[in-house]
């Protein structure tokens, strides 16, 4: 048993796969319903891409996409490190950026029309909300994955020692 099956841990092929999904949940995220708005019997759907931060959800999405797979095709134990780290500041930035728009909502209405009108948050942006999250689960997890190594063959046992022949005489 080598000694990255006994540390337990996850693959670098899960966290790929985990931050590649987290960015794709983030990116489809933009193109749905972030918030509507209900006035007067009428109500209006705004979607991630009609907002003033469109290309930040959209760019930080295809990023941890694009980290994911790299996750998923790198070798090299120090550049997994270095892209789970890249993954982990877009990923918590992204965190703090979707549920910061999901609290600020409210702010959102003008003082005057603030009994007649409601903002309410929608799928759209849950789902940014929920890629970011899953993204930033990926990225750790890139951090302390475990290298699937390619197991080696034994070396073959050394010949056997004979004995020197005794002298004859």
């Amino acid at each position: 048993m080598s000694t990255s099956e006994r540390s337990g841990g996850v693959s670098r092929t899960v966290a790929g796969i985990v931050m590649a999904i987290g960015g794709a949940l983030l990116a489809i995220g933009t193109f749905l319903s972030f918030a509507t708005v209900d006035a007067f019997g009428f109500s209006q759907s705004v979607t991630g891409w009609e907002t003033d931060s469109n290309w930040f959800y959209l760019g930080a999405g295809l990023v941890l996409l694009v980290l994911g797979i790299v996750v998923l095709t790198v070798r090299a134990a120090g550049l997994r490190l270095v892209v789970g780290a890249i993954g982990l500041i877009v990923a918590g930035l992204m965190t703090v950026v979707a549920i910061m728009d999901l609290l600020g909502l409210d702010d959102e209405i003008p003082a005057e029309a603030a009994g007649q009108l409601t903002v309410s948050a929608d799928i759209g942006l849950y789902m940014a909300i929920a890629g970011a999250i899953v993204g930033l689960i990926g990225s750790g997890m890139a951090l302390f994955a475990r290298s699937e190594e390619v197991p080696v063959a034994a070396p073959p046992p050394p010949p056997p020692v004979t004995p020197p022949a005794p002298p004859v005489g």
